[in-house]
């Protein structure tokens, strides 16, 4: 394909997948291990509080988001002119140099939740005996979670690494919600790239052949990946 908004929509893809996995996973992590803790005051407060955004559709979480970052009334500028700061209140979903990264803060928002309470859940199942027999053998907080919870959340956080990855490289709703792409295909990814030329343009073909290739490029990458971790596992 010689098409250069494809390639840039999938240049954007490996930019989401980076963020994705290398912002969700570790924030979603600290976010269990400091709600599992039995010293923490209010967890379930916080549970849920966390969980709100997964509660939310990704349409109205997009239409929200896009209000926050309003040039003239969103939320963020108004805080920025209000604090000062005037030079840095940004077009934040117009500027094409903004408008990708603008986006991956809301769907960091949207889908750290999800991966936190995988993780929780992961944590919560690991037996007790384990950090009982570490803490006998004089272990403290960050040794136990290196030594106990993060080998044995291994597993997990492979299996959410993944689900990251193919989520990232088929990611829609949220993205066409604030920017549908834009501006001048800034924050155009494969989805919204193929949704366009089967819908807007009525080009099928080409629209099934983007599909397609989504679909290949996320099989690609998630066998590499699991390939890997497999092999990273293997040497360890």
């Amino acid at each position: 394909m010689k098409d250069p908004i494809f390639w840039l929509s999938f240049r954007n893809n490996l930019k989401l997948v980076v963020v994705s996995i290398g912002t969700q996973l570790p924030v979603a992590l600290v976010l269990a291990v400091f709600l599992s803790s039995k010293t923490t005051r209010l967890a379930s407060l916080f549970k849920t509080i966390y969980f709100i955004p997964l509660l939310c559709s990704s349409v109205a979480i997009g239409v929200m988001w896009r209000y926050i970052y309003d040039t003239n009334f969103g939320l963020i500028n108004v805080f920025l002119r209000n604090a000062g700061l005037f030079s840095w209140a940004k077009d934040w979903l117009g500027d094409p140099k903004l408008a990708l990264y603008s986006v991956m803060v809301a769907i960091n928002w949207r889908f750290i939740p999800f991966y936190m309470i995988l993780f929780l859940a992961a944590i919560v199942a690991i037996p007790e005996e384990l950090f009982e027999a570490a803490m006998i053998d004089g272990a403290k907080g960050i040794q136990i979670f290196r030594h106990v919870t993060l080998p044995m959340l291994r597993p997990t956080i492979i299996n959410a690494a993944v689900l990251s990855l193919v989520g990232a490289l088929k990611f829609f709703d949220i993205i066409f919600a604030m920017t549908g792409g834009g501006p001048t295909h800034a924050s155009e990814l494969m989805a919204t790239y193929m949704y366009k030329r089967s819908f807007v343009d009525f080009r099928m073909g080409y629209g099934s052949t983007v599909a397609v290739a989504i679909f290949l490029i996320a099989m690609v990458l998630s066998l590499v990946f699991l390939r890997l971790t497999r092999r990273s596992a293997d040497l360890n």
